[in-house]
């Protein structure tokens, strides 16, 4: 065998050698396991801040791990209804869900402070503030473990605004006897304050039959929830009192966490702030955008009503009340509560300063 002989041996054994190596490594990938993680979602599919931030947020996961981590989301309650997502999410029902701390207090007492009846409705500065309270706080952390959970992110779903049937509601006086889905806070205050006001507890999901058939005749509701769930066709009086906002966290199963690789956690990991800043900046784009939309809808509009310093100061008053009570409650379990909704309450007024000053994160980006 001459020299020019060997040589295109050699070269067609190389050749063969990569169109092999290339054959596995791409059997290999075709192969690869891809991790289905399931998320529970209460609210209705399509656009909306939140979808819209979660729908980045997965896109993303999927792109970073290189297709080995997919979530499926699934809506409506389809998986775990929203009251039962802590249990869900813990038992392994579901791999993922958002968590309503105030519906499980009692199992998530410092979690539920971060939902204020006082300060700031703004949503960035409210997650940002929680934030930087949460990775100063191990008790909190501690918290998340004890429920078996593994936490992602959470949002804040703005300030809260009471929707009516038949009349606005400018000031408690304004309730004169209804029937009205007042949860959390609200409910508290409406009990230590004497409202005039029969206090029903709906979750979201039931609000709308609920005023379609008059079992109330108004509900606490937030702006970009309203028309998500059509509240516009069977109640059109809106009044912002503009006191505190309501937060939710993004959980994963504790032992599902473990099963990822730490490549596939890392993402995650790296997701997390700029999910954060998703989930605010689209949730302060949609109030403005829904409030136009309820406004000038053809069919079912809304009316906007505005409250003078009196009517705000007699919501203040009693969300105010009701939030010290919260609190000593949490505090009963846990005594670190008190000084750490002091830090929270600080930390919200220090955040809403840079943001007056700096503005908001996404605008320098």
């Amino acid at each position: 065998m001459n020299n020019k002989t060997i040589k295109r041996s050699k070269t067609r054994a190389i050749h063969i050698a990569a169109l092999t190596l290339a054959v596995g490594l791409s059997c290999n990938m075709a192969h690869a396991e891809v991790k289905t993680l399931s998320f529970s979602a209460a609210n209705p599919p399509g656009p909306s801040g939140i979808n819209n931030a979660l729908q980045w947020w997965a896109e993303e996961v999927n792109q970073r791990t290189q297709g080995t981590i997919a979530i499926e989301f699934f809506h409506m309650g389809g998986l775990v209804k929203l009251k039962d997502a802590l249990e869900g999410v813990g038992s392994g029902v579901a791999d993922m869900a958002y968590v309503i701390p105030a519906y499980t207090a009692a199992r998530m007492p410092l979690w539920n402070l971060a939902t204020t009846s006082q300060g700031p409705g703004d949503e960035w500065v409210a997650v940002e503030s929680w934030r930087r309270i949460r990775d100063s706080t191990p008790a909190i952390k501690e918290e998340e473990q004890r429920n078996n959970l593994k936490y992602i992110a959470h949002y804040s779903l703005g300030p809260v605004v009471l929707l009516s049937r038949d009349r606005p509601y400018l000031s408690p006086d304004s309730f004169k006897g209804d029937k009205v889905r007042l949860p959390g806070t609200y409910a508290r205050a409406a009990r230590e304050e004497g409202w005039n006001v029969t206090s029903v507890n709906l979750t979201f999901p039931d609000v709308y039959t609920g005023l379609q058939r008059g079992t109330i005749d108004g509900t606490m509701t937030y702006m970009g929830h309203i028309p998500t769930y059509r509240h516009n066709e069977v109640a059109n009086h809106l009044v912002e009192p503009d006191v505190g906002q309501n937060m939710n966290v993004i959980v994963m199963n504790r032992n599902r966490w473990d099963s990822l690789s730490a490549e596939e956690q890392n993402v995650f990991d790296e997701l997390q702030q700029p999910l954060l800043e998703h989930l605010a900046k689209g949730n302060l784009e949609e109030r403005k955008v829904v409030r136009e939309q309820l406004t000038s809808d053809p069919d079912n509009p809304v009316e906007f009503y505005e409250i003078d310093s009196s009517q705000r100061a007699q919501w203040e008053q009693g969300m105010s009340r009701a939030s010290r009570e919260k609190v000593a409650q949490s505090a009963k379990s846990v005594p670190a509560a008190v000084g750490i909704n002091e830090s929270y309450m600080t930390m919200l007024e220090a955040v809403e300063k840079e943001i007056a000053d700096q503005g908001y994160p996404w605008e320098s980006h």
